[in-house]
């Protein structure tokens, strides 16, 4: 057995440790959360857990659905994931990133759910952002390349597009624009997904009208325009980018003198 990264209870044998892997039930995130904040599994363990739980039957169980218990099973995997990488110091294997970076971005363009509390099981669900903070922990990773930035800057369009959020979703949506910023990605490539991202409500408007969907995700779409620009502000960074965000909110809002 490889040394441990940390120091654990000594009750807690290899065994026990793998008696947790792919359950989702609270005892077991916890512990395995709890596990990952602290270094208390070796490499093989910790490489364990992000095989466990980056499978579709955990990280996008029945995905698709609008309700249901399925989306604890995704959001705890999420999270679970999302500490795996925070804690990586050069142990995850590459294939282990690379379908990282594929699978997440296509979860989250598929995800339905936008519960945030669910009464029925008195807790809380917030998958779509878990999948959000988990997409933006990935950007950060050393091993990020650029040519990933344009599926998940469509994976974010298609977050715009869900619903009416509960929670702070849109700001999240924003996060993970900034987090690209923040790797240097072209501007060129936000410049031409902000004319999409607002070209996409002037043409769902064109073909349906101004239907319950449309406000909910031009609602959403507002928020992530203002709060990219305020972040792209604050770091005096693309010029560009802020002039067209600044013209489209303006024209977008109440007697401003666009479209709506």
């Amino acid at each position: 057995m490889e040394k441990l990264k940390g120091r654990r209870p000594t009750e807690w044998t290899t065994e026990q440790f793998f008696s947790l892997i792919g359950r989702t039930d609270d005892e077991a995130v916890y512990t395995l959360a709890e596990g990952l904040s602290r270094n208390w599994w070796t490499v093989e363990e910790q490489r364990h857990i992000v095989d466990a739980y980056a499978s579709d039957e955990r990280l996008a169980e029945r995905i698709g659905e609008e309700s249901g218990r399925s989306v604890f099973t995704r959001a705890s995997s999420a999270t679970l994931l999302t500490l795996a990488l925070e804690a990586d110091e050069g142990v995850l294997r590459s294939d282990q990133l690379e379908r990282l970076f594929a699978q997440v971005p296509r979860i989250l363009s598929e995800e339905r759910d936008v519960r945030s509390y669910v009464a029925t099981e008195e807790t809380w669900a917030h998958v779509v952002g878990a999948q959000l903070k988990l997409l933006r922990v990935l950007i950060r990773h050393e091993t990020f390349e650029k040519k990933y930035a344009p599926v998940i800057l469509q994976a974010l369009t298609t977050a715009c597009w869900k619903g009416a959020y509960e929670d702070d979703e849109a700001e999240q949506i924003a996060a993970v624009v900034v987090a690209l910023v923040d790797q240097n990605v072209e501007e060129t490539l936000l410049v031409e997904w902000v004319e999409r991202l607002f070209e996409r409500l002037s043409q769902f408007v064109e073909w349906n009208g101004y239907t319950s969907h449309y406000v909910q995700s031009r609602n959403v779409t507002m928020h992530v325009a203002q709060a990219l620009y305020f972040q792209l502000r604050m770091r005096r960074v693309h010029e560009q980018v802020q002039s067209i965000l600044y013209s489209e909110i303006c024209n977008r809002l109440p007697n401003g003198g666009g479209v709506r």
